[in-house]
């Protein structure tokens, strides 16, 4: 608006001066009318440059807001976004903290010996969170699907051998064999994933021998690490 102001003064005082250029003396009539349209030209060309100027300014205005209103919208949405997922891990973490916790730990409080696919009974309970582990049947029954932490600890007498694994519903997620002319002990551990329900247990895998006294003591633990 102020420019379009300041172009009518500016025609105002060219009209005024031309009209006192035209009180002087000149050659003709024609003279004046020619000169007075060859200025009338060159304003009019002027005043639609402007207009131009100004119409492009308008565009890139436009442009301008419209991009700052769609990066504010965006802005905002990945705003809700990591606002949603930092709920949802909050969620998660408070589930995982407030959830009762499941462990066993149990060992043996006898020798034994023991036959091919024979589940090991480890009769003797230390720690049982959750109820999942049977000392009658020596099977850890899962309470809660997650991710686990298993280990059996298997002690021999010299001259003898164990072969054994950890094993999830017959399937032996880790093995290992034992064999010493003396006293020994040998360990096996396993992370797995594990439904609820499913049974864990350590089993034989060929004819072993395996020694109790209060120094050795085979063992079977197990904890949930994660739940799923």
């Amino acid at each position: 608006m102020d420019i379009f102001i300041l172009l009518i003064f500016a025609a105002t005082i060219e009209y005024k001066s031309m009209m006192v250029a035209a009180k002087e003396p000149a050659c003709s009539k024609f003279d004046f009318e020619e000169k007075l349209l060859e200025k009338v030209i060159r304003m009019e060309i002027k005043v639609e440059q402007i207009v131009e100027e100004m119409k492009k300014t308008k565009t890139d205005m436009t442009k301008r807001v419209t991009n700052a209103e769609n990066n504010a919208i965006k802005f905002q949405e990945d705003i809700k976004k990591t606002m949603n997922t930092m709920e949802e891990k909050f969620s998660a973490f408070k589930e995982n903290v407030s959830a009762p916790n499941i462990a066993f730990n149990a060992h043996r409080t006898s020798s034994l010996t023991a036959n091919t696919n024979d589940v090991i009974v480890f009769d003797t309970v230390i720690l049982n969170e959750g109820e999942g582990y049977d000392s009658d049947t020596g099977i850890f029954t899962v309470p809660e699907s997650g991710l686990y932490y298993f280990a059996a600890h298997v002690c021999i007498v010299g001259g003898k051998g164990a072969n054994y694994a950890i094993v999830i519903e017959g399937t032996e997620i880790a093995a290992s064999s034992v064999y010493s002319t003396k006293y020994n002990c040998n360990s096996v551990t396993a992370v797995a994933k594990v439904k609820s329900e499913e049974r864990v247990s350590t089993k034989i895998l060929y004819p072993s021998n395996l020694h109790y006294d209060k120094y050795r003591l085979t063992s079977f633990t197990g904890a949930l690490l994660t739940r799923h």
